[in-house]
């Protein structure tokens, strides 16, 4: 779990944050636990904890990818977290099943993550010295 400052309502916690899935955290507040869904939006960052709505002000908070739709075409996802060491494509790039997209770098290994399909680079949404979790979304294979 990583640790956040926050502001809710004008009054300051620390809280522990685990990534369950793309969106949704378990976040640890004061000893109590919640599921919590995060959608990109405007300042401030509107959530839901345990159903209810609350605006939060994180001090440090990197641009979540905003979420697939279906029309896009083939969500490549990273299948463990890691850094990306190289950018491989650039959007509009064309690729065929096998070839490399990135390489991502995960307990001192570098992995490449390659296309599982034929088509064209629609959306990538990762660059080198990122860091992505598993499940987060690299490209968009249209």
């Amino acid at each position: 779990m990583k640790r956040f400052k926050i502001t809710v309502n004008g009054k300051p916690f620390s809280v522990k944050v685990e990534k369950i899935k793309y969106g949704v955290y378990r976040v640890e507040l004061e000893g109590k636990v919640a599921e919590v869904v995060i959608s990109e939006e405007a300042e401030p960052i509107i959530t839901q904890i345990s159903g209810e709505p609350a605006a939060l002000r994180a001090d440090k908070v990197a641009k979540s990818p905003r979420p697939p739709k279906v029309s896009d075409g083939n969500v490549i996802t990273a299948m463990l977290p890691g850094t990306v060491v190289k950018v491989l494509v650039k959007e509009g790039s064309e690729v065929k099943p096998g070839d490399p997209i990135l390489i991502l770098e995960a307990m001192k290994m570098e992995n490449e993550v390659v296309s599982p399909i034929k088509g064209i680079v629609k959306d990538l949404r990762v660059k080198q010295g990122d860091k992505v979790e598993t499940g987060d979304i690299i490209a968009v294979i249209g």
